[in-house]
């Protein structure tokens, strides 16, 4: 019986330890998620953070309920001269009580204002969304029509939903996924024309959440506004910003100045996706040269647009990060072409001066793995170790082509503009390389060049040889500008390279011709191509040792091989009655 007491006694004690354990896994489990948080603030935001003294729940059942909790979190915060960090953590979604025209989270002095929640000077406050919804439950646009209004600190974070899991799938689940969202603002800029969803002229680190369906003059989902003395600054290290709206500039984010103080925009993250401005800057909008824009690794910011009203009809142009002249961007870091993904709109498309800070300190590779430019006809490129805008080819009778699966396949007939959307097709096609096709045979020169769209004295030609046969504007070597000229000798063939060159002088584009039926690459169509394009018929070894661009010639009928019926077609275009160009 001792025996067994005493054997009782020991598994209570196990037990015990086992349980005591427990708990303290817990409580440092508790322990370091908050200690985690704090960590995470102070490493990530410009500006020292106090530790959390406090945390204050937001589970009122009614609007009134937690407007009144939300002021008790700020009088917290405010507390002997202020600067106390309270952590506020929704249960219960907050939507503003709607009367009279307008709507309104609450009235109480240094807690909102007009009806806008209020983050005021020295409050600092962490607000963790935790799944549920800020409505503004705004029908049409008012003054102070915001969500939140930022003058003091704010720390915003959704601790419910891991966007890393799901992160590329979010924009289009907003409507049906649980997580935490700010929505319903819509604000008529009677108080200063920056903000949509959240006016900030103080600081916002967002980690998480959802800014969406809000409306603004500048700025509808966030809007940066300096207060005359200080600049706003605003982090974005996760979360979407998304289907917001404004009615002048920045549909995502608006980053404005009353040339009195500089605003920062730090980009470390988080996702900018299916925002509109009325004008431009449809993912984002930076007003001045003036104000200090941040870029890291883990951004992405694509398919915004604004909206274009030609003949009573709206079409939407693509309009990401529009940068006005003389904006730059700052590189801090590595960018990472996994997670960094930047449309850039270049306002009134300002060529030749570098838009950013820092690029080749951090990266060594083509600016297309990170950024994508919206408009055709330019093309962004590394000069001087920074990023420059400048003109590219841009040609209406011409078009590029490639070879795929035995095919030869157009740009026009896939949708596919070059430089906005060939870069990462050239990687996996053309042996690299990037091809002008549908030039008929006896092109010559001269008018080969005229047709690029580009000026020709930022143009060098070169032969399949290799010899320069145009180098800007002139004749090189020995070619005259009568060998040049429509009805001689010297016409463009298949294996020739175009380089373009920008006004700085710089190589900008290396671009390789293809004339069809041309297999010898000296421009026409003769015997001589008839009896290759007959053997190469007959020897699929033959054909696949052809370079790229003489395979492309190869195909006239374009069956994914090259076949006898393609060289009855050469031999009847000789004497005209057939044009080649009828296959492109």
């Amino acid at each position: 019986m001792a025996k067994a007491i005493k054997r009782v006694g020991v598994m209570l004690l196990a037990v015990a330890i086992i349980c005591l354990m427990a708990i303290g896994v817990l409580l440092g489990a508790n322990g370091a998620k908050k200690d985690e948080l704090s960590i995470n603030l102070k490493s990530s935001s410009e500006q020292q953070i106090a530790e959390i003294s406090e945390e204050v729940l937001l589970d009122g059942a009614t609007c009134e309920e937690q407007a009144i909790k939300w002021n008790d979190a700020i009088t917290k915060s405010l507390a002997d001269g202020g600067g106390k960090h309270i952590l506020v953590t929704m249960t219960k979604d907050w939507i503003a009580n709607w009367s009279n025209g307008n709507s309104s989270f609450g009235t109480t002095a240094n807690s909102f204002q007009k009806g806008c929640i209020l983050i005021p000077v020295q409050a600092v406050i962490t607000l963790d969304l935790n799944g549920c919804t800020i409505d503004r439950n705004l029908k049409k646009q008012v003054a102070y029509g915001y969500s939140l209004l930022v003058k003091g600190t704010l720390n915003l974070k959704d601790t419910l939903y891991n966007y890393e899991e799901d992160k590329l799938n979010s924009v289009e689940k907003i409507d049906t996924i649980k997580m935490g969202k700010i929505t319903g603002s819509a604000n008529n800029g009677g108080d200063g024309s920056f903000g949509g969803g959240l006016r900030v002229t103080g600081v916002l680190n967002m980690y998480g959440g959802i800014i969406y369906n809000n409306i603004g003059e500048n700025g509808g989902g966030i809007g940066l506004a300096d207060n005359n003395t200080v600049g706003a600054v605003v982090s974005i290290y996760d979360g979407l910003i998304a289907f917001n709206k404004a009615v002048s500039n920045g549909g995502g984010i608006g980053v404005g100045t009353n040339g009195k103080a500089s605003n920062t925009l730090v980009l470390k993250g988080g996702i900018i996706s299916n925002n509109i401005s009325a004008s431009t800057g449809g993912g984002i909008y930076i007003n001045s040269s003036n104000d200090d824009i941040q870029l890291y690794s883990g951004v992405q910011i694509y398919d915004n647009h604004k909206q274009d009203s030609t003949s009573n009809e709206i079409n939407y142009v693509k309009n990401n990060l529009v940068l006005t002249k003389n904006v730059i961007i700052n590189i801090k870091e590595k960018l990472s072409n996994k997670q960094t993904k930047i449309g850039l709109t270049f306002f009134n498309n300002t060529y030749n001066v570098p838009f950013t800070n820092g690029y080749s300190t951090f990266n060594n590779d083509s600016p297309y793995e990170y950024f994508s430019n919206d408009y055709e006809g330019s093309m962004i490129h590394i000069y001087n170790q920074e990023l420059y805008l400048s003109q590219t080819i841009k040609t209406t009778k011409y078009d590029f082509i490639y070879f795929e699966n035995g095919k030869r396949m157009n740009y026009k007939e896939k949708d596919i503009i070059h430089i906005i959307d060939d870069y990462k097709l050239s990687q996996s096609v053309n042996e690299g390389k990037l091809i002008i096709g549908n030039i008929n045979a006896n092109t010559s020169v001269n008018d080969f060049i005229a047709n690029l769209e580009y000026e020709a004295t930022r143009v060098k030609l070169y032969n399949a040889k290799g010899v320069c046969i145009f180098d800007k504007g002139n004749p090189s070597g020995d070619i005259t500008a009568e060998m040049l000229d429509n009805g001689n000798a010297l016409s463009v063939g298949t294996g020739w390279k175009v380089e373009t060159y920008s006004v700085l002088g710089n190589k900008l584009e290396e671009i390789y011709l293809s004339v069809l039926g041309d297999l010898t690459g000296d421009g026409k169509v003769n015997t001589l191509d008839i009896t290759f394009m007959r053997r190469i018929a007959t020897s699929v070894a033959e054909f696949d040792c052809l370079k790229v661009e003489f395979k492309l010639a190869a195909l006239i009928t374009n069956k994914g091989s090259v076949i006898n019926a393609d060289a009855d077609i050469l031999w009847d275009s000789m004497d005209e009655t057939l044009k080649l160009s009828n296959y492109f």
